[in-house]
């Protein structure tokens, strides 16, 4: 991603972070980029089009942490159910394994991954 080559823009602990002059001619380099013509916008146009341009980086930086969460949440229940399921066998308690299973699918499903829970 553009904004990843350009640390200043996002990591404050660099010094360069606060120097607003070299973040705005960076945001003007991932603006050039996006928009055609460009340099060639009025003052007006470029601030609407470049704060459009944040805003769909940052609605997809948000979309990535959600999908990692999600993801780890996902794993995280799936690991649980699965010890469930071991700590069951060894207690003589009775899970029922499959509606453990659908019940981590329901929040993932339509998203291909395998739920399949390894009996040990």
């Amino acid at each position: 991603m553009e904004v990843e080559r350009r640390p200043p823009l996002y990591n404050k602990n660099l010094k360069e972070y606060k120097d607003r002059n070299m973040k705005d001619r960076l945001w003007y380099e991932v603006c050039k980029l996006f928009v055609t013509n460009w340099s060639e916008l009025p003052a007006e146009q470029k601030s609407e089009k470049g704060m459009l341009i944040f805003l769909f980086i940052l609605l997809g930086i948000m979309l990535m942490m959600l999908i990692y969460w999600a993801e780890a949440y996902i794993h995280t229940i799936k690991k649980n159910t699965e010890a469930l399921v071991f700590t069951s066998k060894e207690t003589d308690l009775e899970v029922n394994a499959d509606k453990t299973k659908y019940m981590v699918m329901s929040r993932d499903q339509n998203a291909g991954r395998s739920h399949d829970i390894n009996y040990r």
